[in-house]
């Protein structure tokens, strides 16, 4: 049976659905698209969102350094002194300017901050769908935010997929 899977990330929200083909048996196709957990209950989007809780000078260091998703906005709106939080990650794909930001000492690339997020969408999807494998085909917009020319844009996919990359998915498509 082969299993293809579909990943929209998005500015605001990200959402990942499985095929399951099993044209041995003559079957129909199976979409099934992941469910998240929210506040408000089942959602099949997941917050491209993320937040990163504040370390107290003197203290250690957290060994969960951030949350993505609906957990990072529950955190978030917790948490009695405020950390980091960061939207709209995907608007600085094509962005040669943005090369990292310091977050608690701590530098993060574009790659790394859209990794923790879809590291986190994954995980909670393979929890429910079982096993996802290493091949993801990426929805993309048409133009990335920014972008001027088509080496912008190619700048950008190239960003994504090395992201894609460093979350374990070793085939990339778009």
């Amino acid at each position: 049976m082969a299993r293809h899977i579909g990943l929209d990330f998005g500015t605001t929200n990200s959402s990942l659905a499985v095929v399951d083909n099993d044209n041995s048996s003559g079957n129909q196709s199976v979409v099934k698209v992941a469910q998240f957990a929210s506040p408000l209950g089942l959602t099949e989007s997941f917050r491209s969102i993320l937040y990163f809780p504040p370390t107290p000078r003197g203290e250690p260091r957290p060994a969960r350094r951030a949350y993505a998703g609906p957990t990072a906005i529950t955190r978030y709106l917790e948490d009695e002194h405020k950390g980091r939080l960061i939207q709209s990650v995907k608007s600085f794909a094509a962005n040669r300017t943005f090369t990292s930001t310091v977050i608690g000492g701590r530098p993060y690339t574009f790659e790394n901050l859209v990794g923790i997020i879809v590291k986190e969408l994954m995980t909670e999807a393979e929890g429910e769908l079982g096993p996802l494998g290493d091949t993801v085909t990426v929805g993309r917009p048409v133009r990335f935010a920014g972008a001027d020319t088509p080496e912008d844009e190619a700048f950008g996919i190239q960003r994504l997929t090395t992201a894609l990359h460093a979350c374990g998915v070793k085939h990339v498509e778009f």
